[in-house]
């Protein structure tokens, strides 16, 4: 892609001279090259099974060994140079030569720009040699300017990038990218921790609190999402006070909140000397979306909403709160939809004629659980009524369409308690539920009394009589 902005033709002629350095491996472009190596060293120290996996060899020494020598905290460490060591893999099949990559980075500061130039390095490895660099090729360059947006050079991609380990075609011209091109609009973020030890970092960064690799990582940053902090004066701010808990979720990542929409609420905090805000940073911003949203619409201005003195229990009760108006929301709406459903079906004599004729035979029957009296639903605008005060689905998920279930309504008082579901098939109590599907204090009571004289139920079921017999069951 040529360059179209002034920033980037800018960029453009300041990369062209370090390609030129490179290619002609100057003496500046040596010593890059060595940095590389020996930066790369540290990170692929390994332990290597040899042979049939009993043997054990050192990449940094090259030492073979036998035994697992291990340090007081239980890292491998090397017999020869006494090296701790990271296990890399098993070599089950006694291979002798393995090749690896890995991508290290140097950062450069030319003119106004940070530089941030990633390298692919591929190295061997050999059972009983130390390791060697091979190949060192320049993949990515990242160009940061103070009011610029950032400028991202690369060399071309293999095709079916997405599906290979090293996806860049190395030997290519640079060229600028955008940053969505490629998978996922992540293809030029490079992830690593091998910074070369002589990077060079903007005298600008370095004033508001940039300590190279050791704020990158108590930071949890990688260094192409340091720019985020440092062209942000809240972000610098934060970072200089040391709330980095708080400040590491506004940078970092592919997708982050925006620090403006919180910046009134992080002031008020500051204000306030309230360091829950950083130490317990996930929910504290959970908390603030939550009071702020539609629902509540609190002042997030406000230190009695912005910080609470416990701010777990403030933020469970507020959880609770919604939950409760979300429950509310959903029993208007189903009540809403019942109303519909019955309209539409109030005129079907059919529907009704259909559920009188199959439990017809049912609708002389009382069972007395105490004071509880309970008797089945004898039309379907007693489902619909029986929906409507109990709160749940015995009329819109049809019960009354089925031939091989009785439903009962359990009241007290003429008040409703449960209501209950019989497979006529089975004898069996299906179910008791009580308002919006919960077991009441007279659950038990009503299950046992229900067992009891389910032979009465079945015997009704089996009569061969047309006439509806009024059977009354005492407890």
């Amino acid at each position: 892609m040529k360059p179209r902005t002034k920033n980037e033709k800018a960029v453009a002629e300041i990369s062209a001279s370090l390609s030129q350095e490179w290619n002609e491996m100057t003496a500046s472009a040596q010593t890059v090259a060595q940095q590389v190596m020996d930066q790369a060293k540290p990170h692929v120290w390994i332990w290597y099974a040899r042979k049939k996996g009993k043997q054990m060899w050192c990449s940094d020494c090259g030492h073979v060994f036998d035994t697992l020598p291990r340090n007081k905290k239980g890292d491998v460490v090397c017999p020869h140079c006494g090296q701790v060591l990271k296990s890399y893999r098993q070599n089950s099949c006694g291979h002798q030569t393995m090749l690896d990559f890995d991508y290290i980075l140097h950062a450069e500061v030319r003119g106004d720009y940070q530089v941030l130039r990633y390298f692919l390095v591929y190295y061997r490895m050999n059972a009983g040699k130390p390791i060697s660099i091979g190949t060192i090729d320049e993949v990515v360059r990242r160009w940061y300017k103070a009011g610029e947006n950032p400028v991202i050079e690369s060399v071309g991609k293999r095709a079916f990038s997405i599906y290979c380990d090293q996806p860049f075609a190395v030997g290519g011209e640079m060229s600028i990218k955008r940053e969505g091109d490629g998978c996922w609009g992540s293809s030029f973020r490079i992830d690593t921790s091998a910074i070369t030890s002589n990077s060079q970092w903007l005298g600008a960064w370095k004033k508001d609190g940039f300590h190279g690799v050791s704020t990158l990582r108590r930071l949890k940053l990688e260094a192409y999402d340091a720019y985020q902090v440092f062209s942000n004066p809240h972000c610098v701010t934060l970072l200089k006070l040391g709330w980095t808990k708080l400040l590491t979720k506004f940078v970092g990542g592919y997708r982050h909140r925006s620090i403006e929409k919180y910046w009134p609420s992080i002031r008020i905090a500051l204000r306030n000397g309230y360091k829950t805000a950083n130490t317990d940073a996930d929910m504290w911003i959970d908390h603030l979306d939550l009071i702020g949203n539609q629902r509540f619409h609190k002042d997030l201005r406000n230190p009695v909403f912005v910080c609470p003195a416990n701010l777990r229990a403030e933020h469970q009760r507020f959880l609770d709160i919604e939950q409760r108006e979300i429950d509310r929301e959903n029993r208007e709406r189903e009540r809403r939809e019942m109303v519909k459903e019955w309209e539409s079906i109030r005129d079907d004599s059919k529907l009704n004629e259909d559920y009188v004729k199959y439990h017809k035979k049912y609708f002389g029957l009382c069972i007395m659980c105490g004071d509880i009296e309970i008797r089945p639903l004898q039309s379907v605008a007693e489902f619909f009524d029986e929906g409507m005060h109990m709160h749940h689905c015995v009329f819109r998920m049809g019960y009354y369409k089925r031939h091989d279930a009785l439903i009962l309504s359990a009241r007290l008082a003429g008040q409703r308690v449960e209501t209950i579901e019989i497979d006529l098939k089975r004898g069996e109590i299906v179910q008791s539920r009580g308002v919006c599907n919960e077991p009441t204090e007279h659950h038990k009571a009503i299950v046992a009394t229900m067992r009891a004289h389910m032979d009465n139920i079945l015997a009704l079921g089996k009569a061969k009589s047309k006439k509806t017999k009024k059977v009354a069951v005492a407890a």
